[in-house]
């Protein structure tokens, strides 16, 4: 990994809940990263196909950590840092955690990492939820959107309702999306909404309870990330069974 100075402004993170970093990553190291995860996401759809061969599972354990990915055909793979340690390695990154300390504290772990794609062409948006909905622990959580691809709203980029970081507002409904507990929508100001455009290598921080969601995929591009999301080492709480990783 490369070391250089990230550019952050935590007053600006504390006020809005979400955060866009410019640069942290170069482009190289990008595409390398996104290589290695189109390896692994192919590796999950075999699992998957493997699993179907065989009447699929007959039971599903959420608090199994680096299970067959389910979600995969609804462009998730869940746990990547318990897949491959080369995905571990990128969550201790210097860089990220530069930006990450100053909020959280010196002593962070991990309490998940997946991969949220969308390849060329892809429909599936992501409706407007906070992700303390999904969570366990304290919302002292801050998640790390890794951009392996140049993102605009036609690509499904993040969309955030800065200053909704305040609490969980727990009035959600069912969706068959990815991510399926989401907002009612008379809780939802979409004339506040903010799209996060990036280039490969920025990174996006985002608060446990701000409202966010995205887009489909319009284009022939690609829209691939990397996601990990840390806490201080006081909350020992974890996304699946067993203790968090810890990270710093």
């Amino acid at each position: 990994m490369q070391t250089q100075t990230v550019q952050f402004d935590p007053a600006q993170y504390l006020r809005d809940g979400y955060s866009l970093v410019k640069g942290v990553f170069t482009e190289e190291e990008c595409l390398a990263f996104k290589k290695v995860l189109l390896e692994e996401i192919e590796e999950g759809k075999r699992q998957l196909e493997e699993e179907n061969k065989h009447g699929g599972s007959t039971s599903y354990d959420r608090d199994k950590a680096a299970d067959v990915p389910r979600g995969i055909h609804k462009g998730m793979l869940q746990d990547i840092s318990h897949r491959k340690q080369y995905f571990m390695d990128i969550a201790k990154d210097e860089r990220i955690l530069a930006v990450i300390k100053p909020i959280l504290g010196d002593q962070l772990v991990m309490y998940r990492s997946l991969s949220v794609f969308k390849p060329k062409g892809y429909p599936q948006p992501v409706g407007w939820h906070q992700d303390m909905a999904y969570w366990k622990g304290t919302d002292k959580k801050i998640s790390v959107w890794i951009s392996l691809d140049n993102v605009d709203k036609a690509t499904g980029a993040m969309q955030f309702i800065p200053e909704t970081h305040d609490k969980l507002i727990g009035d959600t409904e069912i969706q068959n999306e990815v991510f399926s507990i989401v907002l009612k929508d008379k809780h939802v100001d979409l004339s506040k909404a903010v799209t996060a455009e990036t280039q490969r290598g920025d990174v996006v921080l985002f608060h446990a309870n701000v409202i966010h969601g995205s887009g489909e995929n319009e284009t022939g591009k690609d829209r691939y990330t990397l996601i990990y999301t840390y806490q201080p080492a006081s909350d020992q709480s974890h996304h699946r069974g067993g203790p968090p990783i810890v990270v710093c």
